[in-house]
């Protein structure tokens, strides 16, 4: 049978059409049952889902393999761990990530490297893998942390991998066989797969000596001598479940073994061995289905008391249920995969027509069978029980699997219900900089001139304060996020694509019906005149900044002018106090301009809710005069008010003249930065607080913060329109190294929670 004759007939149009019901632009939920925490991005599950989808040929399945990475990716944690799972609101806003239950999952990282790495290979799109690979090689390397005596095996917890509440720990034969696989699939596609080849080498024969010992094992290869021993006096008909200090656990594990024989090299010379072994235990249950693990614990074994006590909320290991002895549809669509990639075709179609009938039952695709009567239990449907089936028919299919005709992603990227989803940054890092306001189109106009009136003509750019904030500190190589809304109209693209060429990891909403924000500038030396045109920069939403990126931040920026209208400022208010409740400092540019005293007085609340949260904040003259509405107001009362108002840090800048800062009763006068020719005064402030944070997030002195933005902002002055380019970003910001990581209880950057908005 081919691949497409059972993907026409009534189990391959289930089991593709349920893969299809679970995409979603962030990637592949396991299930779409409302239950517990199953409806979410999971690595190991959205990850088989994806490989799923590339052997069964479908280009958008396979592009939910990409989607599922970057999901992960976009949601690591600050030492490279993968997470578990991510809760992905329908609007693309991620709520909830989880790197683990009891433990840490161990395996996320690796499935997720694993499906990098297919990706990647399938799709040929080199400029997607170099923006994963920073991200994919501290994944690897956090596991070369995780072997703890610098051996060769990770060392994973209970309850670690995907066998939850399973009483396996130690060095456990599936992770470190997936690891294997995922060091070789990234070897051959990595802008510099050197390290993970050179890796791989050195795990493949460790491993294979460790878990299947073998007469004739080199000693540099025997991780354990004294097990080592033990075990060849009773010579094992598949490879150990698990080594510890103890000893090993002579368990069946089919996944690690199916995995094993199925995506590496390991064995090849005892697969009819292994195989065979396999399918005995199939045959003992009433599926036909090889068991997770065998033998079953029962509470007559000593490992029992353990096995009971790994629970978290109900217990689902009992005799034959769950991972003691369950029997999945997903592990058995890798074991057919093994058995027709070692030359059992018949075996393989055999078992791939029992994984259709389990999946049939009622309720379809359940997450396991038990053991005793082969009934369905666990969440049903289950997405990656209809992946096990595409995956063993794909694998035995005459003629070999379909080819899936993959695309490179779009330059926007993939949105659902007007917000794109949860996504990588263009270099595979954290943002440490989330910016989150206006974002528009400045006609600016083509000659210097006093007025708008008084220009014959524009030029079109990309402007808007936190947008120009964005780019510039992305182009200063700040990991920076832009949170903002267009509408859904070619200005709008044409802003996303200026946001990306710099480099910015951007989240973009668009807002269909309301047309993108225009900004008519007189260009000038000075104060520019501008007549604004605000539509679809307003609104921003609250799902477009959930706590997972706040609380990965080292500064959140927000501008008065996202402030001055709602339903944008109740949006930024609300994240900017849950900002400064994760330790994340708060930085806003006042540049609120109130057309009348009611939204003056509006503005001067937003104000100080901000400034309350303890924010850095950076104001002109002119700024500070439209807010306060008090012409001549003395720089010295200006900085006081905004004290008052409980600013941590305030940096006035004063043209020409330099700037003032003024923190922790301290205050320091910065002179400007030479310019040759002043050429354009539009966006001097925004990129001014660019070098400013950029030298902030480095650690360095509020004063050589400020030297800093005085530079960029002099380059700035010196060119029409937003600066582009490549930056000396050490002439411009100075030493010390570019600080990404989160923050210690004892930094003096992390703020008092302070009054939430």
């Amino acid at each position: 049978m081919t691949f497409g004759d059972w993907a026409a007939g009534p189990a391959g149009t289930a089991a593709l059409g349920l893969l299809r019901d679970v995409l979603t632009p962030a990637g592949f939920l396991a299930s779409p049952a409302e239950r517990a925490n199953y409806r979410r991005v999971w690595a190991r599950d959205g990850v088989v889902c994806g490989l799923a989808g590339l052997a069964a040929g479908d280009a958008a399945l396979g592009d939910g393999l990409r989607r599922t990475v970057e999901t992960l990716v976009a949601n690591a944690g600050p030492q490279g761990q993968m997470p578990s799972n991510v809760a992905v609101a329908p609007g693309g806003a991620v709520s909830e990530v989880s790197y683990g239950g009891l433990a840490g999952r161990v395996d996320a990282g690796l499935w997720a490297v694993l499906g990098a790495a297919r990706w990647a290979e399938a799709s040929g799109d080199r400029a997607w893998t170099a923006r994963i690979a920073p991200a994919a090689d501290r994944a690897l390397a956090l596991f070369d942390a995780w072997e703890f005596n610098g051996r060769g095996l990770v060392y994973v917890p209970q309850s670690g991998d995907w066998a939850d509440e399973y009483d396996l720990h130690g060095y456990v034969l599936m992770d470190q066989v997936l690891r294997l696989a995922a060091l070789r699939a990234w070897a051959a596609v990595a802008p510099d797969g050197s390290a993970a080849a050179r890796t791989a080498d050195r795990l493949a024969p460790l491993i294979s000596a460790t878990f299947w010992p073998a007469e004739g094992d080199a000693p540099a290869h025997v991780y354990h001598p004294r097990a080592h021993a033990a075990a060849l006096e009773t010579p094992a008909l598949f490879p150990f479940a698990s080594l510890t200090p103890g000893g090993y656990v002579p368990r069946f594990d089919a996944l690690g073994s199916a995995l094993a024989l199925g995506l590496t090299d390991l064995w090849a010379d005892r697969a009819d061995t292994l195989l065979d072994a396999g399918l005995r235990l199939a045959a003992a249950t009433p599926a036909g289905l090889v068991p997770a693990f065998a033998p079953v614990v029962t509470p007559a074994d000593p490992a029992y008391a353990a096995l009971a006590g790994t629970v978290r909320d109900t217990f689902s290991n009992r005799p034959g249920h769950y991972h003691n002895g369950g029997l999945w549809p997903m592990v058995n669509g890798w074991w057919a995969a093994a058995l027709a990639r070692h030359g059992r075709p018949d075996a393989a179609r055999a078992l791939a027509e029992r994984i259709d009938a389990a999946n049939a039952l009622a309720p379809p695709f359940p997450e396991y069978l038990d053991a005793d009567a082969g009934r369905p239990h666990g969440t049903a449907p289950l997405a990656w029980s209809a992946a096990g089936a595409v995956i063993a028919r794909a694998a035995c299919a005459d003629g070999g699997p379909p080819r899936a005709a993959l695309a490179a992603p779009e330059a926007d990227g993939h949105e659902a219900d007007g917000h794109e989803a949860a996504r990588a940054g263009p270099d595979g890092r954290a943002p440490t900089v989330v910016v989150a306001g206006e974002i528009l189109v400045d006609l600016l106009s083509a000659e210097p001139a006093d007025a708008v009136g008084a220009a014959r003509a524009f030029g079109r750019h990309a402007g808007g304060s936190p947008a120009n904030l964005a780019r510039t500190l992305a182009r200063l190589g700040v990991a920076t996020a832009l949170v903002a809304t267009v509408g859904d109209d070619s200005l709008g693209r044409f802003l996303g694509q200026a946001a990306l060429d710099a480099g910015v990891d951007l989240r973009l909403a668009r807002r269909p019906g309301v047309p993108t924000s225009l900004a008519v500038v007189a260009r000038s030396a000075g104060t520019p005149d501008f007549l604004l045109y605000r539509t679809a920069d307003r609104f921003l939403a609250p799902d477009q900044l959930p706590d997972s990126l706040l609380r990965a931040a080292r500064v959140f920026h927000t501008s008065g002018f996202a402030l001055s209208r709602e339903p944008a400022r109740s949006t930024v208010l609300d994240a900017a106090g849950r900002a400064a409740a994760f330790g994340t400092a708060v930085s806003v540019d006042v540049n609120f301009a109130p057309e009348t005293d009611a939204r003056r007085a509006e503005q001067l609340d937003a104000a100080q809710r901000i400034l309350a949260l303890g924010a850095l904040v950076k104001s002109s003259r002119d700024d500070a005069e439209r807010l306060f509405g008090t012409p001549g107001m003395g720089d010295a009362e200006t900085v006081a008010r905004y004290h008052a108002w409980g600013a941590r840090l305030v940096c006035l800048t004063l043209g020409p003249e330099g700037a003032l800062v003024s923190w922790d009763g301290q205050s320091v006068a910065v002179a400007p930065a030479p310019v040759t020719a002043v050429v354009d005064a539009t966006g001097a402030g925004d990129a001014f607080w660019a070098g400013f944070l950029a030298a902030w997030t480095r650690g360095q002195s509020p004063p050589d913060c400020a030297r800093a933005g005085a530079r960029v902002a002099a380059l700035k002055l010196g060119r029409a329109g937003p600066l582009a380019g490549d930056l000396d970003v050490e002439a411009l910001v100075g030493n010390g190294p570019l600080r990404t990581d989160r923050p210690g209880p004892d930094e003096d950057r992390t703020l008092p929670p302070g009054r939430r908005a």
